[in-house]
């Protein structure tokens, strides 16, 4: 073990995360999930078209709709944190 590198490896190796392919943030926000509720209502809406649009990945898009267009907890719980700021 060397003495006084302090926070070297930290700043080295950046956070952990990165390297298992793990960016952190959100991808989806309030604004696009109304969207992906509003497109949804159209029979003819792509889902890998919309997410490809909207820059969100179709396993984000899941975890906020259902494929029958109904907001899941996680959907309720950004709106609800989107209205709120």
């Amino acid at each position: 073990m060397i003495e006084g590198t302090g926070g070297l490896r930290k700043v080295r190796h950046g956070d952990s995360r990165r390297g298992k392919g793990k960016r952190g943030g959100f991808k989806m926000t309030a604004a696009k999930l109304r969207l992906t509720i509003a497109s949804m209502g159209k029979p003819e809406t792509k889902v890998g078209d919309l997410c490809a649009e909207l820059g969100i990945t179709r396993q984000t898009f899941y975890r906020h709709m259902s494929p029958q267009g109904e907001l899941r907890p996680d959907g309720v719980k950004l709106l609800s944190r989107g209205s709120a700021g």
